[in-house]
């Protein structure tokens, strides 16, 4: 029996050099792949501590429109759309109408030029990406091998390929109407990313509120109380500098705004359930001193 005419394997072309070929680029290959869903919105809240995290995680949203604090910034993840968090980034969603279908890949990898141009970036996905999206998920809903679990690195790396050529050529506009934080809520954030210690006597004059107005609009917005947002800041600030500096216990602590050693470690015991020193210990990668 004769072969097939005109199959693509008579489409290929004759190279012009047959020692020069594609792919001259390193690949870059994410590690320790976890692949899961959220479909409410109390999944999406973060249980005590969990907001910290060293892993670059892609939040992809399938469903309504979902607003999410990082560091200082407020973003909608429209339908269809991802945005990638990275590591040591603190980061909530804020409570919105409309349905909840969230789809979280999170993974270790080193940081580089590369992906950090995903930064702070809201992407749109494409048909093709979706559907590249739903092969991730079906091969780590079946994964029975080492062949499958390369299988995966290799895909989530390429979903981050696709998903940086999709970057806007235009920098995202930071919102601060309609569904996204107001902007004095978020200057709040802002004034206390940067000094967790500062007085609600002081946030309430800057934002231009009254102490109950802007303790009540805040817990209605961010879903959580001012004190215990600037608690939160300060334990991820502490656990960013012990993951990723080899400062002291007692120099992490005045940068957090504790002149005692004491003082920080028994307040750091307490909201974290473990000390400074075992905390750095336990994290990959940190430097002990």
């Amino acid at each position: 029996m004769c072969c097939e005419e005109n199959t693509i394997y008579d489409k290929l072309p004759i190279p012009n050099d047959y020692f020069r070929g594609s792919g001259t680029t390193s690949p870059w290959i994410p590690e320790n792949i976890l692949v899961f869903s959220r479909k409410t919105f109390y999944e999406l809240q973060p249980k005590k501590n969990s907001n910290f995290h060293y892993r670059f995680s892609i939040n992809i949203n399938l469903g309504s429109p979902q607003q999410i604090l990082v560091d200082r910034h407020s973003f909608e993840i429209g339908k269809d759309m991802v945005l990638l968090v990275f590591p040591h980034q603190y980061h909530r969603f804020i409570e919105t109408d409309g349905e909840v279908r969230m789809i979280f890949i999170t993974f270790e990898a080193p940081a580089n030029a590369f992906i950090a141009k995903l930064r702070d970036q809201v992407v749109h996905m494409s048909v093709e990406t979706t559907r590249w999206v739903e092969k991730i998920c079906a091969t780590y809903t079946h994964l029975s091998s080492k062949v499958d679990e390369e299988k995966l690195q290799l895909q989530v790396g390429l979903l981050m390929h696709m998903l940086v050529s999709a970057i806007p050529s235009s920098p995202v506009q930071l919102k601060s109407d309609g569904l996204l934080v107001p902007e004095n809520i978020l200057k709040a954030c802002n004034l206390i990313n940067a000094n967790p210690h500062i007085s609600i006597s002081d946030l309430s004059k800057e934002c231009a509120f009254s102490e109950g107005y802007l303790r009540y609009r805040f817990k209605q917005l961010i879903g959580i109380s001012l004190g215990r947002y600037c608690i939160d800041i300060t334990i991820h600030k502490a656990k960013r500098l012990l993951a990723t500096t080899t400062l002291s216990v007692g120099q992490v602590g005045e940068c957090c705004g504790y002149d005692s050693l004491y003082s920080f470690s028994r307040m750091f015991s307490r909201e974290t359930g473990t000390s400074p020193k075992k905390f750095r210990m336990a994290v990959p990668g940190t430097v002990s001193t």
